[in-house]
């Protein structure tokens, strides 16, 4: 079972959204939010995709400006409250989670995809995250990468064509009737003989 906490927020889902190439990073800049190789990655879109924005949700806005102008990454930087943060989350299309390939992510479940999908973002996630590469690694809306970035064709194939919001809140609704259902899970449990 994922760690999650918020549903499916239908209101985050629109045409003009999914019409731009917008990327989000949500988070802290500890190491193992692995910041850095957002950025790297952020590079090799942006020399794909022309007109692509990056908006960084940071408390630590100062630290992220310095690595930002360290890389050439040209990014909004905010912060955002808590009570807010949907709300700033459904403006945006692609957002990042990227982790490194270590025992801990083999079976950690952060709370930031559960986030981004909520909010009708896609995914894009290093597939080293065991539960995140089994149960959302085959959606079509989202984009594993392994730690060498390989995956990124699927992202560009994307940007190719104008998105469906109907297909994607359908898919999106699969996940949160069992990998993000809280009654999904109940069932399961109540179905064991102790």
């Amino acid at each position: 079972m994922p760690c999650f906490n918020q549903p499916l927020n239908l209101n985050a889902f629109s045409e003009e959204k999914y019409s731009k190439p917008s990327f989000v990073y949500a988070g802290s800049l500890d190491g193992w939010q692995c910041f850095d190789k957002t950025l790297e990655i952020f590079k090799q879109i942006s020399n794909r995709i022309k007109g692509c924005t990056l908006t960084i949700l940071t408390g630590a806005q100062d630290k992220a400006c310095e690595i930002l102008k360290q890389f050439g990454v040209a990014a909004e930087v905010k912060y955002v409250t808590r009570n807010m943060i949907d709300e700033e989350l459904s403006k945006y299309k692609y957002g990042f989670i990227i982790r490194q390939d270590n025992p801990v992510n083999k079976v950690a479940t952060p709370t930031k995809m559960n986030s981004y999908l909520a909010n009708g973002i896609i995914p894009i996630f290093t597939d080293v995250v065991g539960a995140f590469k089994e149960n959302l690694g085959n959606l079509k809306y989202s984009i594993p990468l392994t730690t060498e970035n390989v995956g990124l064709e699927k992202l560009f194939k994307l940007e190719e064509h104008s998105l469906s919001v109907d297909d994607i809140v359908s898919e999106y609704k699969k996940v949160f009737a069992t990998f993000y259902s809280k009654d999904y899970y109940l069932k399961q449990l109540a179905e064991i003989d102790f």
